[in-house]
């Protein structure tokens, strides 16, 4: 999951197009979505802690911008 991000940017810039590019960058944008989830349900599960948490989200959320 995480790597498609970067993978979806990466390819993305090789395109002909602009409009292609931002298909891509809205394609890598879903995956941190998709990433955020699974980093809130590992939290629920137990899996990663409160200070892990957060600190992932930090870094999520400076992508967003």
């Amino acid at each position: 999951m995480v790597i498609s991000i970067p993978s979806n940017i990466t390819e993305g810039s090789d395109r002909s197009s602009n409009k292609e590019f931002k298909r891509f960058f809205e394609i890598a944008l879903g995956s941190l979505f998709e990433l955020q989830t699974q980093i809130v349900l590992s939290f629920y599960k137990e899996y990663i802690n409160k200070v892990t948490l957060i600190g992932l989200e930090d870094e999520i959320k400076s992508f967003k911008k």
